[in-house]
């Protein structure tokens, strides 16, 4: 199974335009049954 690396634009709906950097941090998920699981931070 490939994991794909990519930020899900739902992680960004409160960022505006004046916002200049945004860091979205994605550490694993080891409570979580499914394979791949990530927390977002």
């Amino acid at each position: 199974m490939e994991l794909n690396n990519q930020t899900d634009p739902q992680w960004l709906i409160d960022v505006g335009k004046e916002d200049k950097e945004v860091g979205v941090f994605a550490i694993s998920d080891v409570e979580s049954p499914e394979f791949g699981a990530a927390k977002i931070v």
